[in-house]
């Protein structure tokens, strides 16, 4: 290694915010996957549980998530959040 000290510059971005204000205002959940793929904004989707666990006949546990239903027609598992 040497022991040269090398200097970063810091580029400024002029882009604005993008992220909704603290509001409650509310925005449409799309899929992006399925913009990417089909060119569609979707917004399809159903609440799912992934890797639930049972014990007798008591189903717990699993982490609940948006499932894109479009993405499961096309043999995609995409999770929205």
């Amino acid at each position: 290694m040497t022991d040269k000290v090398v200097q970063l510059r810091v580029i400024e971005s002029k882009a604005t915010r993008r992220a909704l204000p603290r509001t409650r205002a509310s925005e449409q959940i799309t899929c992006r996957v399925c913009e990417s793929e089909t060119g569609v904004r979707t917004s399809l989707a159903v609440w799912g549980v992934q890797s639930p666990m049972r014990t007798g006949r008591q189903v717990h546990g699993g982490v609940k998530r948006l499932v894109c239903l479009y993405c499961l027609a096309r043999g995609v598992e995409t999770f929205l959040t």
